[in-house]
């Protein structure tokens, strides 16, 4: 490709970009002009109660449950255990599952 065709095409996409965003602005500017389209005032809202929240029951009922299994041990904290090593041995084994030489039976000759 010869340095004039390069120059033609990048000018070509320089006014086809431009053209495109003076269509998009036209076009945020007439569907602006339209009194359908102003935003309304937002009045203040009550605080929406938490539908995901776990009731204060729930969690002492789960955490005598806890402490009735594990005795005297301390518990730090609940959740999920990042960074878990059995998570790459079990894929590791998933992926070895697939491979044919490692299945394949001597047959009898």
């Amino acid at each position: 490709m010869s340095a004039l065709t390069f120059l033609w095409v990048y000018l070509i996409t320089i006014a086809v970009s431009l053209l495109v965003a003076v269509v998009i602005r036209l076009l945020t500017w007439v569907t602006g002009r339209f009194p359908e389209n102003t935003p309304k005032p937002v009045e203040s809202a009550a605080p929406v109660a938490d539908t995901n929240a776990i009731a204060p029951e729930v969690v002492a009922a789960i955490a005598g449950a806890l402490h009735n299994m594990a005795g005297e041990h301390r518990i730090v904290h609940i959740g999920l255990h990042h960074g878990a090593n059995w998570t790459g041995e079990v894929r590791q084994m998933h992926h070895h599952s697939h491979n044919p030489l490692q299945h394949q039976r001597h047959s009898p000759r």
